[in-house]
């Protein structure tokens, strides 16, 4: 709920369900307006599991609403109704790609445990195509009188 306001429970259980509802369809403005009037980052879907409305996003495989969940400050610990978090559900994403960017999010908004910690900066993370060369194949001939080949 938000900031420590008290809102009346129907109109908590009709936000949580539209916000949860905006969630599965992708829908920002809906998702935005629910959290104004009050719904809980942290509310359920019963009907899959009791999941989260971040592991929803997680296992539907949407990069931008789980980054905009995230900037919410979801419980990133809470447990579906199989004992899952929401580090398991990313997991069962079948898309390589979308696995690795959706787990790089969710680590990214864990807490800092060692803030000395070096970062990569874009310039040593990126390999441009410059920084190859190609070299063209060769063929070797043997050796006139041995075993070994000569370029």
């Amino acid at each position: 709920m938000a900031a420590g306001r008290s809102i009346p429970e129907a109109q908590q259980k009709i936000v949580d369900e539209n916000f949860i509802g905006g969630v599965n369809a992708n829908d920002r403005e809906k998702m935005e307006l629910c959290l104004k009037k009050g719904a809980d980052v942290n509310a359920r879907w019963p009907a899959w599991s009791n999941r989260t409305a971040l592991m929803i996003a997680t296992a539907r495989g949407r990069e931008d609403t789980l980054a905009f969940l995230l900037s919410r400050n979801p419980d990133l610990f809470l447990k579906d109704s199989d004992g899952k978090t929401v580090f398991d559900i990313v997991g069962e994403i079948s898309d390589t790609a979308t696995r690795k960017k959706i787990n790089l999010l969710l680590l990214s908004a864990l807490p800092d445990a060692n803030p000395a910690a070096p970062e990569a900066s874009p310039e040593e993370s990126v390999t441009l195509k410059e920084d190859f060369t190609v070299l063209k194949p060769i063929s070797l001939q043997p050796k006139k009188g041995g075993g070994s080949f000569q370029l």
